[in-house]
């Protein structure tokens, strides 16, 4: 890399990552979890399993709205749906035969 291009990459306000020897983006940061650089980075998503950054942030927003729909579909189908059928369950007799 010529001195030159080592002026460009630091006015524009890159920076040189030492753990993946790659220049950085302004908004870049070393994931520890990944050991990558993540441009954008908000965190590392254990559930996803990756960093969620600038590329994959509408990806992780779906991935919440729908663990969250399903949670209450769950709530609704369990206080509402489940307490209907109880009025179709059969009732036991009270007292074995004698």
């Amino acid at each position: 890399v010529s001195t030159t291009e080592n002026d460009v990459t630091a006015r524009a306000g890159w920076r040189y990552c030492d753990l993946c020897s790659v220049y950085q983006p302004p908004s870049a940061v070393h994931c520890p979890d990944c050991n990558v650089c993540i441009e954008g980075y908000d965190h590392h998503c254990p559930w996803m399993g990756q960093c969620i950054g600038k590329k994959n942030f509408t990806s992780f927003m779906m991935f919440n709205c729908s663990w969250l729909f399903y949670l209450l579909y769950a709530i609704i189908w369990v206080t509402f749906l489940g307490q209907a059928g109880k009025k179709y369950q059969h009732n036991p007799p009270t007292e074995l035969g004698g």
